[in-house]
């Protein structure tokens, strides 16, 4: 694989093996899906969507939680 410098701040190559190009860019590495156009995510984009994910789930629990309780207090139960 060649990576060929962009400018100062990027350099970018192409995997055939892979099929991605792999792009240095402002002190970051990245890989590039060219048919996609878009970034894959880094790892800690990947954690920070499952967090928010676990998050959201922790929050439609307690107002399932919350829902539940107000039913069977308006039944009387």
């Amino acid at each position: 694989m060649d990576i060929t410098p962009v400018d100062a701040d990027r350099s970018w190559g192409y995997s055939p093996t892979l099929g991605l190009d792999l792009c240095w860019e402002y002190g970051q590495l990245r890989w590039y899906d060219p048919v996609r156009e878009r970034y894959l995510p880094t790892y800690e984009e990947i954690m920070d969507a499952r967090n928010a994910e676990q998050d959201a789930l922790q929050q439609a629990d307690a107002r399932i939680w919350q829902l539940e309780a107000e039913n069977r207090r308006l039944r009387g139960q």
